[in-house]
């Protein structure tokens, strides 16, 4: 039985260091004008389409519930044909961002994600993690010092364009909790066995079992 106990907090420290999220991208909201942005899903790829001005920006939006320790978001996407009044070749930047608990948006300028060109045009496996403040420069914190309430994504064209993106596999890759709070949640949580089931009860209240499965 001491052995199934020290397995047990092994499988429970684990779960504390990592849990990645993945997004559900039917929990998608417009993010932008409505009446010139939609979204649609089909099986696993969300659809966007947009009209939008030169530089105006628009896309989906998901909650977050409070992620802290966000080290990474990773997705696919690909941008559409487009058409509009620029002269070629056209510009369309693709933002990537975390809202933060303050309303601040962080992104990663440096990153130069786009949804133009040949290249553009076609599936983009992206690897990113914002890291500067998108388009203010209200912060007077750090990015990760709150927790993220939002990730977005937008396209943001040069010219005046209609055109669209698609996106898929979108994860929040979190790479911990803290030493402290991991502690914190080990200490507080409740080893138990109920008809001759071992199982352990966290402080939120959720029950899992050795293995970490939810019960």
């Amino acid at each position: 039985m001491k052995k199934l106990f020290v397995f047990a907090s092994a499988i429970l420290m684990a779960a504390m260091v990592r849990a990645d999220v993945n997004i559900n991208l039917n929990d998608f909201q417009i993010e932008g004008d409505e009446d010139y942005t939609e979204a649609i899903v089909n099986g696993d790829v969300l659809t966007c389409t947009y009209e939008l001005g030169e530089w105006a920006a628009a896309g989906v939006k998901f909650a977050l519930d409070n992620l802290e320790g966000i080290t990474n978001i990773v997705f696919d996407v690909k941008g559409h044909a487009y058409s509009g009044t620029g002269a070629d070749p056209q510009w369309i930047a693709f933002v990537a961002y975390l809202k933060d608990s303050e309303g601040i948006r962080w992104w990663n300028e440096a990153a130069d994600l786009h949804i133009s060109g040949e290249d553009g045009l076609e599936w983009q496996h992206i690897e990113v993690m914002p890291e500067v403040e998108l388009w203010t420069a209200d912060a007077q914190h750090a990015c990760g010092d709150k927790p993220f309430v939002e990730l977005g994504f937008m396209a943001n064209p040069m010219y005046m364009e209609t055109s669209g993106f698609d996106l898929k596999n979108v994860v929040v890759k979190v790479g911990g909790t803290g030493l402290n709070e991991m502690k914190a949640a080990k200490a507080g949580a409740k080893r138990m066995i109920k008809n001759g089931r071992f199982m352990i009860q966290l402080q939120n209240g959720r029950r899992i079992s050795a293995l970490g499965a939810d019960l």
